[in-house]
């Protein structure tokens, strides 16, 4: 079984490589027939977290029980997360259940995308990218579930709370993309799976638009 625990592209300060690892069996179906970036199922059907609120990390939370196996992670969110997001490099969100007890966790950055020369005219134009190349993007950068609740499918709930806070985010800052980069092929292959792009090398991309357009409201 795979560990969910995910890291990103440069933050700055301290800052290492990071990419996005979702365990398998623990995914939300984005994708759907045709074009990947706007055909996509009418509504995601996913179930509800073990935890009880999702809300920006604070100094009240209790960070020192969480691993979610992988050290580096979990370095992370001890040590420096808390700093990155006091500093405006990073948006942290933890999940916790009603003893207060942190079960997961994800964090996100805005990002200048580079697009490929390749990519056409029409595409280019979808994804707002500007005549130098560019695009504003939403970065998921982090993910991490604790390791006594992987294996049971919240995985995919976790991924689905990250997404909708870049929908919100994106309502705000007129991003039109999503982007993960992902750790090795066969996690390629999962995101393509749910409806992420790839675009170049392991990174992936997926439209705001799409998300927004599948996501509903949590029960």
């Amino acid at each position: 079984m795979m560990r969910l625990c995910v890291t990103t592209t440069a933050i700055p300060s301290r800052q290492a490589n990071v990419s996005t690892a979702i365990p398998s069996g623990s995914s939300i179906n984005l994708s759907g027939t045709g074009s990947r970036l706007s055909k996509v199922p009418s509504e995601i059907k996913i179930a509800v977290g073990p935890w009880k609120r999702v809300e920006p990390l604070g100094e009240h939370h209790d960070k020192t029980a969480f691993s979610c196996g992988q050290v580096a992670i979990d370095h992370w969110l001890h040590d420096e997360a808390l700093n990155q997001q006091r500093q405006g490099n990073i948006s942290v969100w933890v999940c916790v259940d009603e003893q207060d007890r942190l079960c997961a966790f994800f964090a996100s950055r805005v990002h200048v995308l580079s697009v490929p020369t390749s990519l056409s005219s029409t595409r280019r134009k979808h994804w707002g990218v500007n005549e130098r190349g560019f695009a504003p993007a939403f970065m998921i950068a982090k993910l991490g579930l604790d390791r006594a609740l992987q294996g049971r499918g919240y995985g995919k709930v976790l991924l689905h709370e990250a997404l909708r806070k870049c929908v919100e985010a994106a309502d705000r800052a007129a991003c039109k993309l999503i982007v993960v980069d992902a750790l090795d092929d066969r996690l390629v292959s999962f995101y393509e799976n749910q409806g992420f792009v790839p675009i170049e090398g392991r990174r992936l991309i997926l439209s705001v638009k799409a998300v927004r357009k599948s996501l509903r409201p949590l029960a």
